[in-house]
Parts: C-alpha cells; sequence; structure tokens
C-alpha cells in the first residue's frame, strides 16, 4: 500500500510558499525522503525563521498515527497497526485511541 506523510505548515508561510512552490516541495520532498535519520532535523523553515514547517510522519500506510498539533509544532503521540480497520465512523476512532492508550501505559 506504500506510505503516508504527514507534513506541519504553520499557515503564515503561505505567501512564501506561493512565491517559490517548486523550492518549497524540494525541500519538502528531502525532508520526508530522509525522514527519521538520525543525522536529520526534521523541521525546517521556508523564507524567513517564522515559516516553519515539520516532516511529522512518514510511516506504512497499514499504520495508523495519532498526531497532536498546536503551538506551532506536532508530535506523534502514537501508532498502531490498523488491520484493515478505517477510522472514519466514531466507534472506529475509539478503539484507535483505546489501542493507543494501551501501548503508552505499556511504555511508562
Amino acid at each position: 500500500m506504500g506510505y503516508n506523510s504527514v507534513i506541519f505548515m504553520c499557515n503564515d508561510a503561505m505567501d512564501q510558499v506561493t512565491k517559490d512552490p517548486v523550492g518549497w516541495w524540494q525541500r519538502t520532498r528531502e525532508k520526508l525522503m530522509t525522514f527519521g535519520r538520525k543525522d536529520h532535523d526534521d523541521t525546517y523553515g521556508w523564507g524567513y525563521h517564522a515559516n516553519g514547517f515539520q516532516a511529522v510522519s512518514n510511516r506504512h500506510a497499514d499504520e495508523v498515527v495519532l498526531i497532536a498539533a498546536g503551538g506551532n509544532f506536532a508530535t506523534v503521540i502514537g501508532s498502531v497497526y490498523n488491520s484493515g480497520m478505517n477510522h472514519n465512523k466514531k466507534e472506529q476512532q475509539i478503539q484507535l485511541l483505546e489501542e493507543i492508550l494501551e501501548r503508552l501505559r505499556k511504555e511508562k
């Protein structure tokens, strides 16, 4: 099924991306393709320092990732193998949250 990537974008940067969308995409693609390497910072600016971006997640499509976004930053809270489960219905969302919570409690 491939991989899914999540990019966090500060909306204040939209005007800078509009000025050079190809350059921004090349930089973003570089971050996604090297995601998670120990020598690599997954946060980056574009245009000027306040225009923050973050390559948040690059996971196999069979994995569901729960991400918290706010305060100009995003954090992976947890992830689970989706076992073919979708997450567009309330009961599926509850199951996903329960599985991630159980995993977090075990990691204490």
